[in-house]
């Protein structure tokens, strides 16, 4: 018999107003739920993504998209590779049939939180690419928004959405 264990966290609604409102959703609406909150945010993160996805890149695929929330984000130093972060590259490229090598992934989970840092943590979108065996290379995105996940004791996390293609170089 497998065991599970299940921790309940504590959280408000309103503690994701200021990530809501920071990708340009407004207020948000009366009545809705965290889960829902959280899933619209990540689906304009997506949005905001492929829209902003450069035009030298290898073209935007939605079908190798992942999200997650990375916390809590006080222990996830700058420039780190937190296992979160590589442990859902790994399976999100292994997923997706592209290269999985751990100094990649490693490298670019460092980057990924050296660039939410630089950014102060609140919103935005950026983009890298990263050379692999020969001729290819990885060209990936993540989005990003800050919120409140855990309320006692306040826990600070990422809503993070990412994506990868592979291209030649």
């Amino acid at each position: 018999m497998a065991r599970v264990s299940v921790t309940n966290i504590h959280v408000n609604v309103n503690n994701f107003a200021p990530a809501y409102k920071s990708v340009g959703l407004g207020a948000i609406p009366p009545g809705v739920n965290v889960s829902t909150v959280v899933k619209t945010i990540e689906k304009q993160l997506f949005k905001d993504l492929e829209t902003n996805w450069p035009a030298s890149y290898s073209d935007f695929d939605s079908s190798q998209e992942d999200s997650a929330i990375m916390a809590p984000w006080k222990d996830n130093v700058p420039g780190t590779a937190p296992k979160c972060v590589t442990d859902a590259i790994t399976l999100d490229f292994q997923n997706w049939e592209l290269p999985v090598d751990k100094p990649t992934i490693t490298n670019i989970a460092k980057e990924i939180t050296q660039q939410i840092s630089n950014n102060g943590g609140l919103s935005g979108t950026f983009y890298g690419k990263t050379q692999v065996a020969g001729s290819e290379t990885i060209y990936w995105g993540i989005g990003f928004a800050t919120a409140v996940v855990v309320n006692s004791p306040e826990e600070k996390g990422i809503i993070y959405v990412f994506s990868a293609s592979l291209g030649l170089n």
